[in-house]
């Protein structure tokens, strides 16, 4: 995979996942009230997010809901939506970042191993 071992591949994404929970952790903490009423694109972002989180899950079990909604690799929620709605939600940041650090991990878990599964089955075939 890119000569690179699945393992390097995983913390990269894992690292990426954190920098970009803390980007947009850090930009509504300090830039929401300045830039919201100039760029409606955020306030556009900020309501699809909260959307998307208005699950059961994430009503029932807050954090943990929303890492196990983060956990499913599918276009659900990202890291993105996972950390605006969680900044929406009033959590602690860190907190909040244990979970989406979780759901992600999870998720990129899965997807890794199905990779590696079906590179395995394919090397049988040719």
């Amino acid at each position: 995979m890119f000569g690179l071992h699945p393992g390097v591949l995983f913390a990269i994404a894992t690292v990426y996942s954190i920098a970009v929970f803390l980007g947009v952790w850090y930009f509504l903490n300090f830039s929401h009230k300045k830039v919201a009423h100039k760029w409606l694109f955020i306030n556009r972002f900020l309501e699809k997010a909260r959307r998307k989180g208005d699950s059961r899950l994430v009503k029932k079990y807050g954090l943990l809901g929303l890492a196990m909604l983060m956990a499913v690799p599918f276009p659900t929620i990202g890291v993105y939506g996972a950390s605006s709605l969680s900044w929406m939600m009033g959590a602690n940041q860190w907190r909040a970042l244990a979970a989406v650090v979780s759901g992600v991990a999870v998720s990129n878990s899965l997807v890794l191993l199905s990779l590696l599964g079906l590179i395995h089955v394919t090397s049988f075939m040719g």
